[in-house]
């Protein structure tokens, strides 16, 4: 059991015992997320203290992406011709 502890602790990132805890808390939450906990934890602190919700943030810094923009562009005229 100590070394199950201590394997999941190595390497970067989070240990993986405190991300199934989150998940465990929350299991609805992330079964509809494509990223990780932890990715989700960030991006909700960030997008409340901007004034925003979680996907108006990401919308916005979607769409100002400018490959984004670029990748978009290019789909619609393969979907034209």
């Amino acid at each position: 059991m100590e070394e199950q502890a201590a394997t999941e602790n190595k390497g970067p990132g989070r240990p993986k015992s405190k991300i199934r805890r989150e998940e465990k808390a929350n299991p609805n939450e992330y079964k509809t997320m494509l990223i990780e906990p932890y990715m989700h934890r960030d991006l909700k602190k960030v997008s409340a203290l901007l004034g925003k919700n979680m996907r108006e943030f990401l919308e916005e810094v979607f769409y100002a992406n400018e490959e984004v923009a670029k990748t978009l562009e290019k789909i619609k005229k393969l979907e034209e011709a």
